[in-house]
């Protein structure tokens, strides 16, 4: 008999010690490629410009994976946090409405998918109250056993920005404004299911002095100034295994 498909019904953001890094794996943000990483990405002209989600020292046989993404717009110095442009307005409410794709097919033979078999997912784009933007992405399927050594692509973002266009918004919204603006990449939390019931966080797979903000990848040279160097550092997501509570894919999957 097939396995029952199982997605998670709540993401937990845990706190843990970051010695289990080399056990647990880690999860990058990259433009365009798994490996080597591409931190940062320049609006050049309205074309898709493609985000690519990967693990890799993974070896725990799993079930599933959520990961979720901040996307967020700061003003230096202060780190007072702006809502996005138009341009990163991909929710359903949105000048962007629509023209967000995702995809968990390998990029390459080198960085294979991160899935086994019947793998259905969903992916959803909404803005929180400080107008940032928020990307969850989840998948659950049949029992796959990945290698450590082996990179793993996770997930592709395809975001759409062929009708974006640097400066304000026309006010037909006909494109939409705010390509120029800097915005950070941040991983709330990547966990994937072990068959075993057990969520396993990841730790990023960069290191960064940036608390409380921790850029995976940033557009537009990130808005974050290379010389500010403030005293707390952020190496790592936090790292640690728990009981999650668990439910079966629904009509959410799309």
């Amino acid at each position: 008999m097939r396995p029952a498909h199982i997605v998670f019904a709540l993401a937990m953001l845990v706190i843990g010690s970051s010695r289990s890094f080399a056990q647990n794996g880690c999860v990058r943000l990259s433009w365009g490629t798994c490996d080597p990483h591409v931190e940062d990405k320049f609006f050049t002209a309205p074309t898709t410009y493609k985000l690519v989600v990967s693990m890799i020292g993974v070896s725990a046989p799993n079930v599933g994976s959520d990961v979720q993404i901040h996307i967020v717009h700061l003003d230096m110095p202060g780190f007072r946090i702006y809502p996005v442009g138009d341009a990163w307005r991909f929710d359903d409410e949105g000048c962007q409405a629509g023209r967000l794709s995702v995809s968990n097919n390998a990029l390459s033979k080198f960085c294979p998918a991160m899935t086994g078999n019947n793998a259905p997912s969903s992916s959803q784009y909404s803005i929180d109250a400080s107008g940032s933007g928020i990307l969850r992405l989840t998948t659950s399927y049949d029992p796959f056993t990945p290698l450590a050594a082996t990179r793993y692509t996770v997930w592709q973002v395809m975001f759409d920005q062929t009708h974006t266009n640097v400066g304000p918004s026309p006010p037909d919204k006909s494109t939409c404004g705010g390509g120029e603006l800097c915005e950070e990449m941040i991983i709330d939390f990547a966990h994937v299911l072990a068959t075993t019931g057990q969520t396993v966080a990841l730790t990023t797979c960069e290191s960064y002095e940036m608390a409380p903000f921790c850029p995976q990848a940033t557009w537009n040279g990130g808005c974050t100034p290379p010389e500010y160097q403030p005293p707390p550092t952020c190496e790592e997501l936090p790292v640690s295994t728990l009981p999650a509570t668990w439910g079966r894919v629904k009509a959410s999957y799309r």
